[in-house]
């Protein structure tokens, strides 16, 4: 009788958060005392049979539930922080409208100018800035198309840690996949791993060889959990 009192108080706390943890630990006492019941004479059999299972399946769907509330925080807060929230395009003001939209949060679909500022939840904020011709060099890698240009990528650490670079931009050109340029010998291509301590910032230069250096889409996001930041002329 105590095995499927208990199963039954599990099954219920198992769909509360943060409870269900405690009716995990509810439904496995459960379960050994209808298991032990179950070799007792004395004790109804039925009983403690029912007690057992309930307790059994209110055990596995307490983890269950445990598991799914972990994921939907953890998804949370990622949604929480990488999302870029916030725009400005230091080149030029921005119309009313636009200073509107980005003060109230613009959606992840929102494309940016070139020259923009976009900044994360978080405090992590990235400039990429207009495109201007680049010479590569000799011993450059990937000019295999009709322009070659270049673009300088400053991140701020807004944060209150350390951030570890992950930036690795994408372009492409008139709906044609760009060819990312390596160039030791002008130290292009090369992203930092330097960690950037809070409150400072990094900048650096990429170049890419393009189909069409006037139709231009760059990504880039600071990392995983982030969303991209998408740029354009």
């Amino acid at each position: 009788m105590t095995s499927l009192v208990l199963g039954i108080v599990a099954f219920v706390l198992a769909f509360i958060p943060a409870i269900n943890t405690v009716g995990a630990f509810v439904a496995l006492v459960g379960l050994v005392l209808g298991v032990v019941a179950i070799f007792q004479k004395r004790a109804s059999k039925p009983l403690a049979i029912s007690g057992s299972a309930i307790s059994f399946v209110a055990g596995v769907l307490s983890i269950i539930m445990i598991v799914v509330y972990a994921a939907a925080f953890v998804t949370a807060v990622n949604d929480s922080i990488s999302k870029p929230v916030t725009s400005s395009a230091p080149s030029a003001p921005a119309s009313a409208a636009a200073s509107d939209a980005a003060s109230a949060g613009p959606a992840a679909s929102t494309n940016y100018s070139f020259g923009d500022t976009v900044t994360y939840k978080d405090g992590l904020a990235i400039t990429v800035s207009a495109p201007t011709p680049y010479t590569p060099s000799d011993s450059a890698a990937g000019a295999d198309q009709a322009a070659n240009i270049q673009f300088t990528i400053t991140l701020k650490n807004g944060t209150t840690k350390n951030y570890d670079p992950l930036l690795y931009p994408t372009v492409s050109s008139n709906g044609t996949e760009a060819s990312s340029i390596t160039d030791i010998g002008n130290k292009v291509g090369l992203a930092p791993t330097t960690a950037v301590p809070a409150g400072q910032s990094i900048t650096f230069v990429t170049a890419f060889s393009v189909a069409d250096p006037t139709k231009l889409v760059l990504d880039i996001s600071p990392g995983f959990g982030y969303d991209e930041a998408v740029f354009q002329n």
